[in-house]
């Protein structure tokens, strides 16, 4: 554990940051709703944010090579509070769009800078609990934060501030940290094709839940809301999804290590697809 110890200020950062990530994808599906954007529009953002997400963890090796992970991460995450701030001083889609392209490239990098931060802090025997907890904080962090929505509101500046407030108190952790700066990473090559040789299967699933997960976390807040559900309530459906998918994580893991992968991966497909189906038809 002497190990993990040095990495506790980045796993605190790590849980405001998650948090206040978490608590703006479901807050601006619930304040454009109100503020009579279209679901296209809704929709339309979470393109962007993703997108700006692609572009993150394409340039994100160089930014670290080039100024190191701590002036990165507190570069990006100073980008990133401002653009929350300016969702709520501009209340138009246009601007929600290119907030959210830079949002998920800030986020991209900050998430590739604690992980990668992560990786290299600690060895081989110590690596799979450290990434376990980082995973904890991850779920405990998204979770407990989309529950701030009901207590301030959806509709007020003060939501909007106190995540700008998360984003910002992530930086205290990482720069009062007693660990040093990580050396830069080496250069990395994308290589797509050989990704594709090795897993054609892996890919369709990669894209698959890409495409289902983005577009459960950008909308779900608005099907809900469009049902009838409360703010309250919303926010319950949202963090019980995100709870599901962690808790299924261990299980799916001990089947695929002694069932034939592709049977568990068609199995639980199957599954996803039966309780999506459920939810248009009971709900």
């Amino acid at each position: 554990m002497s190990s993990i110890r040095p990495m506790i200020p980045l796993l605190l950062a790590a849980g405001i940051l998650l948090g206040g990530n978490g608590l703006q994808s479901t807050l601006i599906a619930l304040r454009g709703a109100q503020e009579g954007f279209s679901a296209s529009d809704i929709g339309l953002m979470g393109t962007f944010y993703f997108a700006g997400f692609l572009l993150g963890c394409l340039a994100i090796t160089r930014i670290m090579k080039a100024v190191g992970h701590i002036r990165a991460f507190s570069a990006l995450a100073a980008i990133a509070s401002v653009g929350t701030l300016l969702l709520v001083l501009v209340i138009d889609p246009v601007m929600w769009c290119a907030v959210r392209l830079a949002g998920g490239f800030c986020f991209a990098g900050l998430f590739t800078i604690v992980e990668s931060w992560l990786n290299s802090g600690v060895g081989n025997h110590d690596r799979a609990r450290v990434l376990a907890i980082y995973r904890m904080v991850d779920i405990g962090s998204v979770t407990s934060a989309q529950f701030l929505i009901p207590v301030f509101g959806a509709g007020g500046f003060a939501i909007f501030a106190i995540m700008s407030m998360m984003i910002t108190l992530s930086l205290v952790p990482v720069s009062l940290g007693d660990r040093s700066n990580p050396a830069p990473p080496e250069e990395v090559k994308l290589d797509l094709a050989r990704v594709w040789r090795i897993s054609p299967l892996g890919c369709f699933g990669c894209i698959a839940v890409g495409v289902t997960n983005s577009a459960f976390r950008t909308l779900s807040p608005v099907y809900a809301e469009q049902i009838g559900m409360s703010v309250a309530d919303v926010v319950t459906f949202v963090s019980v999804g995100i709870f599901g998918g962690a808790i299924i994580q261990y299980p799916l893991g001990y089947l695929s290590d002694r069932w034939d992968r592709r049977r568990v991966l068609l199995i639980t497909t199957c599954c996803a697809m039966l309780s999506a189906l459920a939810l248009v038809f009971i709900a």
